[in-house]
């Protein structure tokens, strides 16, 4: 698979998800076995996208841009969940948790985004841009660059 620019777990359902890096508008799910097998694979092309989907952690979901909307693309159903945001964001990384999505959006930004509705609930200022976040046990942790050699790691009760 020499086409694949990214490959994401989804650890929920034992899933692989392959993302085409030649206009990021195909992605390749592999249902895996117990030992980690192949089990089969199905291609889904992504509608009029651009840029790169932002896979969501803990999920079967990415944030795509689907003719200038941006839409939470569920790769269970194919089915795609309109959203408030106004623009695919520029670096990102998503972490999920029972009820909410996290989206690192740019610089000290992350929005909370919600399931049963797919909008923005909250947006969440951060003190450092962030390398990493993660959602557990009720807080957003996050990792950031403070300084030159200096590192924060924080954490946001949610």
């Amino acid at each position: 698979m020499s086409w694949a620019d990214f490959l994401y777990y989804n650890s929920k359902e034992n899933k692989l998800y392959a993302v085409d890096e030649y206009n990021y508008g195909r992605i390749v799910t592999f249902n895996l076995n117990a030992d980690g097998s192949v089990a089969s694979d199905e291609v889904f092309t992504i509608e009029s996208n651009s840029g790169t989907p932002v896979f969501i952690e803990n999920s079967s979901l990415f944030v795509v841009n689907t003719n200038g909307q941006i839409k939470i693309l569920d790769m269970n159903t194919k089915m795609y969940h309109t959203t408030n945001l106004t623009a695919m964001p520029y670096y990102s990384q998503a972490m999920m948790d029972s009820n909410n999505i996290y989206l690192h959006a740019d610089n000290k930004t992350i929005y909370k985004i919600s399931t049963p509705d797919y909008k923005i609930a909250q947006t969440i200022a951060l003190r450092v841009v962030p390398t990493q976040i993660f959602v557990a046990n009720g807080y957003l942790y996050y990792l950031g660059q403070y300084g030159n050699n200096a590192w924060l790691l924080d954490k946001i009760k949610l």
